[in-house]
């Protein structure tokens, strides 16, 4: 009741004698089920016999009407465009005009400042004296240390440097003496 694997190709052998052979592939040279190749293209009939001349002729026949059809039906779509033209044209010119709005706009508005760190660049308030609180010739004032500060607010503006925000230290509470 106990068959040696030597005598019939073992329990993981087909009947080609190699490993991952299927029955029906050393048999019959057809590899799944008959109606997947069933279409046109396999050359079979419905039943998995050869197509007859009239099956084939008819399959032609079909295959023309259809792109009879499909080719009426672009030239419809084509035609119906035609006649729109007008339409097209004066849908295409406000779709021109909303983009050269558009174009104005941008134009119209001041560029943005480009954000290079953590954070945003905010312009500081400029400090003006006005004429009556300047004494004597403009030429005699005195030049200011905020001459950094404005080449600096400047640098940041244009987008070189980082704007910098000044970090406030925690400030550390003496302890009082006992």
């Amino acid at each position: 009741f106990l068959r040696r694997p030597e005598e019939d190709g073992g329990p993981d052998r087909c009947a080609g004698g190699e490993l991952g052979a299927g029955a029906g592939a050393a048999e019959g040279g057809e590899e799944g089920p008959p109606e997947a190749e069933g279409g046109p293209a396999g050359g079979k009939g419905k039943d998995g016999r050869k197509k007859t001349r009239a099956e084939r002729n008819r399959i032609a026949a079909r295959k023309e009407r259809e792109a009879a059809r499909s080719q009426l039906a672009q030239e419809r779509r084509f035609a119906k465009q035609l006649e729109n033209i007008d339409g097209i044209a004066s849908e295409i010119d406000r779709e021109e005009e909303l983009y050269a709005a558009r174009k104005r706009a941008k134009e119209m508005r001041p560029a943005a400042v480009p954000r290079l760190g953590k954070h945003k660049y905010a312009p500081e308030k400029v400090q003006v004296l006005a004429t009556d609180e300047v004494d004597g010739s403009l030429r005699k004032l005195n030049a200011s240390v905020a001459l950094s500060y404005s080449v600096q607010n400047a640098l940041q503006k244009k987008g070189l440097v980082e704007p910098r925000v000044v970090q406030r230290k925690p400030r550390k509470r003496r302890r009082p003496r006992l």
